[in-house]
């Protein structure tokens, strides 16, 4: 009876609960022309019923559901089950190919697509004409040409997850409508004249120009200015990585990046804006739907923006009509709108979040009011007529906080099954963090409004007095961000269950990052340790869910190798994530020629310094740091390399050399030393001799010499190998000299990540696609006893999905 009330109240919102049901359920089946036809037969069947008996309300919700699974079954024919996939599978995951098609920016992000048209793989005599949508990867030069054009490349298919707590890169690539990922051959791009280029559309010259009139009077405070484009527009990637976690571990990301409260405040804005001016309410409305779309659209049509624009439509819509409008009916008009256009947003976790926090507030809301109610409100026993001037006004602040905290605690349940679900995070301090910083959000965004306003008419003195406001208040948000973000158990990370291994004594994951990026994970004695960070986009899609899926909250301290942006490029973020106490980085960094931009310069003399808090120091060869000790296993890390007498020009020959002892374990962190290190250790008779060896590629082809490897003597090598890449490719002797002395190698791009368990009396090792130990060592002192894989390259099964 409950379910059928609540349908005939909100009868979209039970349309759109079948659609969503119906596109799970299709998902799950491999999709085929014979299921399309199937489904608009059905379609058109059950649509004929409803029309003839619209009292028949199961024909209507059977009609709803076969037209939806027939829109998913189409997407994912033109996706997930694209017949160029099947190819590429077959082929390996990656075949070379030449693809005729147009190029084209994605709105709102650097993301670039490839609508092909025909392509044509390199063993074929004829071209094959189909339609897919390829995401292109590499630099291509811009501007991009209006024309179709012709490019040879590499086609694959996005990689399976290689990493524990990493998002799947294949499932997100076709939930974004993509088939596959095309790699350009470098310097093959032709040159584009200016008469032959794109023209910038509409959305992106705004974009540019509100980025513009937001930074005048500003241009000093490049943090506080990437924080209101962020706010605005929504682009994050100018944000301080700082600033981004402050409202992250807040649990105020919502007001940080544009979400479908900065159109509903855009809306407020607009509206309060409008109604000075003496339109009537008709012409307001009919200047506001334009509005909200407008800037839904210029923020790239996020999901939750479109979401809002679309109920803010429907209740201006409904005022003119002078009817009513529910809010979960709205909500199902807005979810039947959007699946109608892409069904495959349903998988995405800002759909998912956006619709549920909306349903959450709808629902609950009423509910924690009711028992604010006699809190809120006057002495039931007194007359309003004779209440004094306070006694209202406090009646009136209680309302105004109760309702805030009401809608701050309705959104928290809402958002809180999802946020465990994708980011392994809670934030209990979002529940006050809400109450201050949505109402200041209204302040930033109605003092940008008003700016840029007031700005293109008034001209720039304007719009740099309203820009000092607008900045005064995102300051205020980052301090209060910042304030709680810092609070006794503000926010923590709950490691996902199945992801989360059975603690050794200490634990080493060697992660597999991508085009050469390199970062590990060190544990002891409860304490976590990163040994390099990989680049930034590397630590966001990688890095960081992994750390959240092993509940890390806290980092012990950073090892930085040296001076590479694939290996450090992501340090401000880790600060952020993290806040390590303790900062290592090699004794000669910063190098001398090395520019004031570049990444360690600018870490060492502009950003540690300013942070007191982080412990950094730079080490040399003898240097000797003590690990927390645990269960009666010592631990500590070596530096061999650098000593002050080494000049080298190179980076790569200026990289940290650690050893990591664990007991009687040794394991040695080579990061890309090559030919000049190796030779350098040894002359100096090091002590070399390890039991695991864990190196990335050095340029030079010359690295990982017999010599340096005899004198190592280990057991296990862990390589990064990147076979695109010529530079990043693992010396060709290596596999062949591991196999004659008998070690067992294991590349991280075939294997996934490494880990390696140490306990007092043996080493597993483990890969992440290999799942059960695929060595073990059992002798720290000697030979170790070998179970299972022999020497060579370590078998796996990694093949993309």
């Amino acid at each position: 009876m409950a379910l059928r009330a609540w349908s005939k109240r909100h009868p979209l919102g039970l349309l759109a609960l079948v659609a969503v049901i119906a596109i799970a359920v299709v998902d799950h089946f491999a999709a085929s022309f014979t299921g399309i036809l199937a489904l608009g037969g059905l379609a058109l069947a059950t649509g004929a019923l409803a029309w003839h008996r619209p009292q028949r309300l199961a024909a209507l919700l059977a009609c709803v559901a076969a037209s939806y699974a027939l829109v998913h079954q189409v997407r994912l024919l033109e996706t997930r089950d694209h017949p160029l996939r099947a190819i590429l599978w077959e082929g390996g995951g990656e075949l070379r190919a030449k693809v005729w098609g147009t190029l084209q920016q994605e709105d709102g992000t650097q993301r670039l697509i490839l609508h092909l048209t025909k392509l044509e793989f390199q063993d074929s005599s004829e071209p094959w004409e189909t339609q897919a949508e390829l995401l292109v990867r590499g630099r291509v030069p811009l501007p991009l040409p209006a024309a179709a054009m012709t490019l040879n490349g590499m086609l694959r298919l996005p990689l399976a997850p290689l990493n524990p707590g990493e998002f799947d890169p294949g499932d997100n690539s076709v939930r974004k409508g993509l088939a596959a990922e095309f790699f350009p051959e470098r310097g093959r791009f032709p040159k584009v004249l200016p008469s032959e280029a794109q023209s910038v559309p509409w959305t992106e010259r705004s974009r540019q120009w509100i980025s513009e009139r937001l930074a005048i009077g500003l241009e000093e405070d490049t943090v506080t200015i990437g924080a209101m484009r962020a706010m605005i527009l929504g682009a994050t990637d100018e944000a301080d990585p700082q600033v981004e976690e402050a409202f992250r571990n807040s649990g105020t990301l919502h007001v940080f990046a544009v979400s479908g409260l900065h159109v509903g405040l855009v809306a407020a804005v607009g509206w309060f804006l409008l109604r000075p001016l003496g339109f009537r309410r008709p012409v307001i409305v009919m200047l506001m739907i334009p509005l909200v779309f407008g800037y839904a659209a210029i923020t790239g049509w996020r999901p939750s923006a479109a979401r809002a624009a679309m109920m803010i439509s429907a209740v201006l819509l409904s005022a003119l009509s002078r009817r009513t409008v529910g809010p979960q009916n709205s909500l199902g008009a807005a979810a039947l709108a959007l699946l109608a256009w892409d069904s495959h947003q349903l998988f995405q976790p800002g759909f998912q979040l956006s619709f549920c926090v909306l349903w959450a507030l709808s629902l609950f809301t009423p509910l924690i009011l009711q028992r604010f109610e006699g809190w809120m409100g006057l002495d039931p026993f007194l007359p309003p007529t004779v209440a004094t001037w306070w006694q209202r006004t406090s009646a009136k602040v209680r309302t105004r906080i109760g309702t805030t905290f009401a809608v701050s605690l309705a959104a928290w349940l809402g958002s809180l099954p999802l946020m465990l679900w994708h980011f392994n995070t809670m934030t209990p301090v979002a529940l006050i963090a809400n109450c201050a910083l949505v109402p200041l959000s209204l302040l930033a965004i109605g003092s940008a409004c008003v700016g840029l306003s007031a700005g293109a008419v008034l001209g720039t003195a304007v719009q740099s007095l309203l820009n000092n406001a607008t900045w005064f208040f995102v300051r205020l948000m980052i301090n209060s961000a910042t304030f709680f973000a810092s609070l006794p158990g503000a926010s923590f990370h709950l490691g996902t269950p199945q992801l989360v291994e059975k603690h050794a004594t200490v634990e080493l994951r060697v992660l597999r990052l991508s085009d050469g990026a390199a970062a590990s994970h060190l544990r002891t004695a409860g304490n976590d340790w990163l040994l390099d960070v990989g680049d930034k986009e590397n630590f966001a899609g990688v890095v960081s869910p992994y750390l959240r899926s092993q509940g890390v909250d806290h980092l012990q301290g950073l090892f930085l190798s040296h001076n590479d942006v694939r290996h450090i490029g992501g340090v401000e973020a880790a600060l952020a994530f993290g806040q390590p106490e303790f900062v290592a980085a090699p004794g000669m960094e910063p190098w001398r020629y090395d520019t004031k931009r570049s990444g360690m310069r600018h870490l060492l003399e502009e950003v540690l310094p300013s942070m007191p808090q982080h412990e950094h120091r730079r080490l040399w060869r003898g240097d000797v740091i003590n690990l927390a000790p645990t269960k009666g296993l010592s631990a500590r890390a070596v530096v061999l390399y650098p000593s002050p007498n080494d000049f080298q020009d190179s980076a790569d020959d200026r990289s940290l050399v650690v050893r990591f002892e664990f007991g009687r374990w040794k394991i040695l962190w080579c990061n890309d030393a090559g030919f000049v290190t190796e030779k350098k250790l040894l002359e100096r008779r090091e002590e070399l001799r390890c039991h695991v060896l864990l190196r990335d590629q050095h340029r030079d082809p010359l690295c990982a010499q017999p010599e340096f490897l005899l004198a190592a003597h280990p057991q296990v090598i862990v390589t990064n190998n990147t076979p695109r890449f010529i530079e990043e490719r693992m010396p060709p002797h290596l596999e062949g000299f591991c196999k004659t002395h008998d070690i067992l190698l294991i590349p991280t791009h075939e294997a996934g990540s490494v880990r390696l368990a140490i306990e007092p009396e043996e080493v597993r090792v483990s890969t992440y696609l290999g799942g059960d130990d695929i060595k073990v060592l059992t002798d720290p002192d000697g030979v170790a006893e070998q179970r299972s894989t022999q020497g060579g390259v370590a078998p796996s099964s990694t093949l993309p999905e």
